[in-house]
């Protein structure tokens, strides 16, 4: 049976086929986007008018486009400049999902607050973060508990009840600009590029990764291993396939499953012998380490941070538009 990603970018003719039967549900969807757009352009839905600015990085296609490392980015970019800000996610599949929450201080467990959250509060221990779908109250949390901080949203573009005052969209090529469910797009990208204040790729700015870094499990960097196995729950798993063996790593095993899956009560980290080490994304790591699964295991998280070039110019385009 097809995956979505495989019905999505495969170029087998089963996907091929499956992608053509879709069309007309795609069509349909587009429409009804269409649609849902235009009450707001009429008034005849309002968006939420936050007294706080608001910044969303998101994108026009489902996943796997690199929002949480480029959140990452846009956050320290905005720290350099000397303003306050709190991090708001939507919690995607975790109990704190629902509504909206301010995270406590400390380490948050991923499988109450959310796998990206969790993540976020690794590389920015310091900050606020919101934690829900409920992104007007979010909003209103900031307003009330950090007055005259930024809300620097992780995903949230096609939430149009909030107004936003930023748009930053993660737009990579793709071989297939349908929309859901015949293709990766949340909305037609013509529509989603009227409300957007910067799509990257752009003429002037582009997105880049680094280089994958590897880190064993008590935090320090290491050579990428030989030979692993491979454990992953994200958008794109291919893509970090292809990372991987371009690092010369020879895979056993690769074991993908569907994004933001919980990665509790897996077999498979002790059904396979042990000796050869199980590489994780950093966005993984935090899932399996609070979930009893990384006992006498021999985990590496590889990871690699985002930006968005020149870095420069984006950061000075940044402060002209937030005034």
């Amino acid at each position: 049976m097809l995956t979505i990603h495989e019905v999505w970018y495969g170029k087998s003719i089963g996907a091929t086929i499956v992608r053509i039967l879709l069309l007309p549900f795609s069509w349909l969807y587009g429409l009804g986007w269409k649609i849902y757009v235009l009450l707001y352009k009429l008034g005849i839905k309002k968006p939420y008018r936050a007294s706080c600015k608001v910044i969303c990085v998101g994108n026009f296609s489902a996943g796997g486009t690199g929002k949480t490392p480029t959140v990452i980015f846009v956050a320290n970019c905005l720290r350099e400049m000397g303003l306050p800000f709190v991090i708001g996610c939507s919690g995607y599949g975790a109990p704190r999902s629902a509504g909206a929450t301010l995270a406590p201080t400390g380490p948050i467990l991923a499988a109450e607050w959310g796998d990206e959250p969790a993540e976020i509060r690794d590389f920015l221990p310091d900050v606020p973060i919101i934690v829900g779908r409920a992104r007007v109250a979010a909003a209103q949390i900031c307003e009330r508990e950090c007055p005259g901080s930024i809300l620097l949203m992780d995903d949230g573009f096609q939430h149009l009840p909030l107004e936003k005052d930023l748009s930053i969209i993660l737009d990579p090529e793709t071989s297939n600009s349908f929309t859901f469910p015949a293709g990766p797009y949340r909305e037609p990208r013509s529509e989603g590029e009227k409300r957007a204040d910067l799509v990257v790729p752009s003429p002037v700015f582009k997105h880049r990764f680094s280089d994958l870094i590897f880190i064993d499990s008590e935090g320090s960097s290491i050579p990428p291993p030989k030979l692993a196995h491979v454990l992953t729950a994200i958008g794109r798993p291919d893509l970090f396939r292809l990372s991987l063996e371009a690092a010369g790593i020879s895979i056993v095993n690769f074991h993908s499953m569907p994004d933001h899956h919980k990665l509790e009560n897996t077999d498979l980290l002790t059904a396979i012998k042990q000796g050869t080490p199980w590489i994780v994304t950093r966005k993984d790591w935090v899932k399996v380490r609070s979930s009893g699964n990384s006992k006498g295991v021999d985990f590496i998280i590889a990871e690699r941070s985002a930006r968005i070039e020149p870095e420069a110019d984006f950061s000075n385009w940044l402060k002209v538009r937030l005034g």
